[in-house]
């Protein structure tokens, strides 16, 4: 597990983003949204529960963020 909240390749997907210069809107094609929220679900898993298996706060963090990326 790494030392940040969010490991370096979710971190670098993010700020790829970023960099872009996109501020309050996001266009991500298809492919990118699966990557990203797939890279969440990875680190939910790894610290997004407490000990009852509850979402902590970084957890509801990942899962608003998987549901902004959700495409259905």
């Amino acid at each position: 597990m790494e030392d940040g909240f969010l490991p370096k390749n979710l971190a670098a997907a993010i700020g790829d983003v970023i960099r872009a210069g996109v501020a309050w809107s996001v266009e991500l094609s298809d492919e990118h949204a699966d990557a990203i929220r797939d890279l969440c679900g990875e680190r939910l898993q790894e610290v997004g529960f407490d000990e009852n298996y509850n979402p902590n706060e970084k957890g509801r963090l990942l899962e608003s963020l998987m549901d902004k990326l959700f495409i259905g």
